[in-house]
């Protein structure tokens, strides 16, 4: 049951509001936790969260897996386009 409970809040990961689920997870860590990144840091910690994710249900590995590795390109990319540190 934790397992079904922990994919079903990490779902996000791999559906196509990703995007804006990022932006508003790392907004409301700013705005309550006090916690700011810059862009390289933030898309740094996305990027490894992403590729060290795995959800445990069969049903979430269908459904999202696909998503999740074209998100998890998406960070790349981003990464990719920031001026060098």
């Amino acid at each position: 049951l934790e397992e079904i409970m922990v994919d079903a809040d990490l779902d996000v990961l791999g559906r196509e509001d990703y995007v804006t689920s990022n932006r508003a997870l790392r907004k409301e860590m700013e705005v309550v936790n006090g916690i700011s990144h810059t862009d390289r840091e933030w898309y740094i910690f996305q990027q490894e969260f992403l590729s060290k994710h795995a959800y445990f249900t069969n049903a979430a590995h269908s459904l999202r897996d696909e998503g999740k590795a074209r998100n998890l390109a998406l960070v790349y990319t981003w990464l990719a386009g920031l001026p060098d540190a």
